[in-house]
């Protein structure tokens, strides 16, 4: 392919002074054919007229220009990332004549600021792609009137084809883009009866009173795509139209009578044909409205998505034989083929201990489709999962232990009323005195282990209930190594332990008994662990040097503390 390459003179010596990118501001631009003979011309119009059939204009940076491609014309006009065109005072800023081919493609975009004048005018065949961009940035003037400075993004009396592109419009007075005449007496002499435009994957079109006006003597045809309004309508089709695919949605949140498809008015003259069909998904509060009253006319769904309500003037002729709808079908129509209406209802499911839940959603009870809302107009590709609970144990003593046998107690959980596996208490048993031993005693009634080195307290305690579990570790001979202080909850009634001084005296400050020191822990690193684990439900504390004992615990619930010191081994008999 030929290529015609133009930019200005002075944009040529500012890069070669500051290597930096330069907009381009000149009026003279140089025109090089495939057989690199040059040419100056003045304008990019002049570059236009001097392109032969095949050849691509390369547009950069910001440009002023309305320009014309001439009937018969072939070409491309290729933008470059961030150039723009806009309009001259007073005209539309590109036009293409009758018969003329077009491609327009690029990462630029065409915009005009002018009322009563578009972006595009095309008379002959053009295709938009490559991520190009059609623009009408203002609607009002600065005393805020709307008619003395609106109109359409683009207007199509030829053949348009949209892939790659968006086509936006941010008033509210004309339509986005209008495809098509209102009268048959405004069909220019280019050899075609009506007018079509076809968008395709990947168009974004949006804006305007309505986002595509398909007016009498056009045809739509969307195959993909998205096409949203919050004004009107998104489709106003007084003509024919079919919907194979895309996603097409009025969001306007006060749409009252206004609907993401209008289809036929009054008018004899406008047929109002319109087919849905394949997975197109049509979305609003109502998602198609139709009024034909022509002979020929009326609304035809064999697929996609509805997405709200279905209105039906009385006159007017619907035939749906396929398709899912979200709301039940007006009366009088008569389904037929593969139709599925949903039939919502909110779903919710509270976690257990095991189970986990799911958040309040809503769900078609036949299709089972999930969504955000009760009207279905709203997907949910999935339902937020809640966690399981987990477990909510306490102890329950099943065999109370003596002191020549062993007793037995597992967890219940208060909700589920789930049973663990029995755990064996140890026969309280009769244990002798040792030199520098921790002794540990059990009470069945609150949980607590008392951890002393008094022999005489720990036998008194055992002879009045609490279980003996015998020496439990060793305290450092002489008093050497970390002191582990005993404090003592006169609510609770429960014992604490710790070889953290400041711990000790904050839980003093707030009315704890300071029992002094207990014991002495060994600074040995090589030591063995004594492991903490604490109760959440009850409040105790526990210390054990068997780490199966610890990791038990741990599954029923305590919260794992590391070790809280360290021991000399328990002399064995």
């Amino acid at each position: 392919m030929k290529m015609k390459k133009w930019m200005g003179a002075c944009l040529m010596a500012s890069m070669v002074l500051t290597q930096s990118p330069v907009s381009v501001l000149a009026n003279e631009f140089e025109v090089v054919n495939e057989s690199e003979v040059s040419q100056t011309t003045n304008s990019i119009q002049q570059a236009i007229d001097n392109a032969k059939n095949g050849d691509t204009i390369q547009i950069q940076g910001e440009q002023t220009a309305s320009i014309s491609i001439p009937d018969s014309k072939k070409l491309t006009l290729q933008f470059a990332k961030g150039a723009r065109l806009t309009n001259e005072a007073n005209k539309d800023t590109i036009t293409i004549g009758q018969r003329a081919t077009v491609t327009i493609t690029g990462e630029g975009t065409i915009q005009n600021t002018s009322h009563a004048k578009a972006a595009l005018i095309n008379n002959g065949t053009a295709v938009l792609d490559g991520g190009i961009k059609l623009d009408r940035p203002n609607d009002h003037d600065q005393n805020g009137s709307v008619a003395r400075n609106s109109y359409y993004t683009a207007v199509n009396h030829g053949t348009l084809t949209v892939y790659r592109a968006t086509i936006s419009n941010v008033g509210d007075f004309s339509s986005c883009v209008e495809n098509g005449w209102f009268s048959s007496k405004d069909i220019p002499d280019s050899g075609k009866a009506v007018a079509k435009l076809t968008i395709n994957d990947g168009a974004y079109i949006s804006g305007g009173i309505n986002s595509i006006k398909n007016d009498e003597n056009g045809e739509l045809t969307i195959n993909g795509g998205t096409i949203t309004s919050n004004h009107q309508y998104a489709i106003m089709n007084w003509n024919k139209a079919e919907i194979k695919g895309g996603y097409i949605e009025n969001n306007n949140p006060n749409a009252g009578a206004k609907a993401a498809i209008y289809n036929g008015n009054d008018s004899a003259t406008s047929i109002g044909k319109l087919t849905i069909s394949g997975d197109a998904v049509v979305k609003g509060e109502t998602a198609v409205f139709t009024k034909s009253v022509a002979k020929d006319g009326g609304l035809t769904i064999s697929g996609g998505e509805i997405k709200g309500k279905l209105n039906v003037a009385q006159s007017s002729s619907v035939t749906v034989n396929g398709g899912n709808f979200t709301e039940k079908l007006p009366e009088g129509i008569k389904p037929s083929g593969n139709v599925h209406v949903h039939t919502v209802k909110k779903v919710s499911k509270d976690p257990t201990c095991t189970e986990p839940g799911v958040e309040e959603h809503y769900e078609c009870t036949v299709c089972h489709k999930t969504y955000l809302d009760e009207k279905g107009l709203n997907d949910l590709a999935k339902p937020t999962e809640i966690p399981a609970t987990g477990h909510t144990y306490t102890w329950v003593i099943d065999k109370e232990p003596t002191k020549d046998e062993a007793g037995a107690k597992y967890q219940y959980c208060v909700v589920c009323h789930h049973k663990t596996d029995p755990v064996s208490i140890p026969a309280i048993g009769y244990t002798e005195k040792v030199e520098n031993a921790v002794y540990r005693a059990y009470n069945p009634n609150n949980g607590e282990h008392l951890y002393t080195t008094n022999y005489d307290e720990f036998m008194h305690i055992t002879n009045i209930g609490w279980h003996d579990e015998g020496v439990s570790f060793m305290t450092e001979a002489n008093k050497e190594g970390n002191p582990v202080y005993r404090v003592y909850n006169p609510n609770s009634g429960l014992h604490h332990y710790t070889t953290d001084e400041n711990e000790k005296n904050t839980l003093v400050s707030l009315g704890w008994h300071d029992e002094k020191v207990s014991w002495y822990a060994s600074n040995k690193p090589q030591s063995a662990p004594v492991f903490r684990v604490y109760n959440p439900n009850g409040g105790q504390h526990h210390y054990t040097m068997n780490q199966q004992e610890k990791n038990a615990l741990v599954s029923y619930g305590w919260h794992d503390e590391g070790i809280a010191f360290r021991t000399s081994l328990v002399p064995t008999k």
